[in-house]
């Protein structure tokens, strides 16, 4: 998510942030930005590079089919993993029963027992293959033949009546997509836990203190509390940036609320016309944090 400040080149390298921010952002070079990308970069690779190097990391190569694992048949039309949690399952399913329209696809993001014979930019780009797939999948259950563009921004480019969102970690790529006739937007995010060392270098940067004691009174302990918070406010961003093209920054974006299954976000302005509040619902398997945000038509 935020700061969506820097330009140039980035290195890419096996993590869901690298990705992403190729995948969606203008970078743009900002001085006040440098403390941040010192600690984010600490948090790719601490989190990231040694699984790079592991022969065991998971990876699709060029010559796969679009989808090689298997799929739960008891949820949907084959949309869900047959990696994938049933809890986890359950709570996309549960996501769609509540939000006319929205569809989910989530595959495993490697192939198990593949080596990891690719570079970086490989499999970035398989990363990013997989996403336009899973929301392909989707488009086609609607009888929609075009494929999912990339606009100038590097953001997805959907087919007019459609709305969606694509996100990818190490472990997961999950493409959303709705009509846009009932949803004006929405964002879609999964991370895998931080490492205590992340969550000790990069907190100030994504959250105020208040912020994470909020949704630590919650019963989330330090490691979850930020990646949760982290992965809410890139769904916000998602959802927040096709309807007004306006970068934000971490600041930008305050929790204002926990519960059980959602955070309720608010966008910090000067102006109070210019706030606006945001529902962000979330979910938390073993090892991974998912989190959802829509904007449905005013009916």
């Amino acid at each position: 998510m935020p700061p969506w400040t820097l330009s140039g080149s980035i290195p890419v390298i096996g993590n869901t942030r690298s990705r992403e921010f190729a995948d969606h952002a203008i970078w743009s070079d900002s001085e006040k930005n440098t403390a941040f990308w010192r600690r984010f970069w600490g948090y790719v690779f601490s989190q990231s590079f040694p699984q790079c190097l592991s022969a065991d990391y998971p990876v699709i190569s060029p010559e796969s089919p679009s989808f090689t694992t298997p799929l739960r048949a008891e949820y949907g039309v084959g949309r869900y993993d047959s990696a994938l949690p049933i809890a986890t399952a359950k709570w996309f399913e549960a996501l769609e029963a509540a939000h006319e329209g929205v569809r989910f696809a989530v595959r495993s993001t490697g192939v198990n027992g593949q080596s990891a014979g690719l570079s970086g930019r490989e499999k970035r780009q398989h990363e990013f293959l997989l996403g336009r797939r899973c929301a392909s999948q989707l488009l086609a259950e609607r009888k929609v033949n075009q494929p999912v563009g990339t606009n100038q921004d590097r953001s997805p480019f959907w087919p007019e009546g459609n709305v969606g969102s694509i996100s990818h970690s190490d472990r997961w790529t999950i493409a959303s997509v709705a009509l846009a006739k009932a949803v004006r937007s929405l964002g879609v995010d999964t991370e895998p836990f931080m490492l205590n060392e992340t969550v000790q270098l990069i907190a100030g940067d994504v959250a105020t203190a208040d912020q994470v004691q909020l949704t630590e009174d919650q019963g989330f302990d330090a490691v979850s509390a930020l990646t949760l918070i982290f992965s809410a406010k890139e769904s916000f961003y998602k959802c927040w940036y096709p309807i007004t093209k306006r970068f934000l920054e971490f600041h930008d974006v305050a929790v204002v609320s926990v519960a059980d299954s959602y955070l309720k976000l608010r966008r910090v302005a000067a102006s109070q016309a210019e706030e606006a509040d945001l529902t962000v619902h979330y979910h938390l398997s073993d090892n991974d944090v998912f989190t959802f945000a829509v904007m449905e038509v005013e009916q």
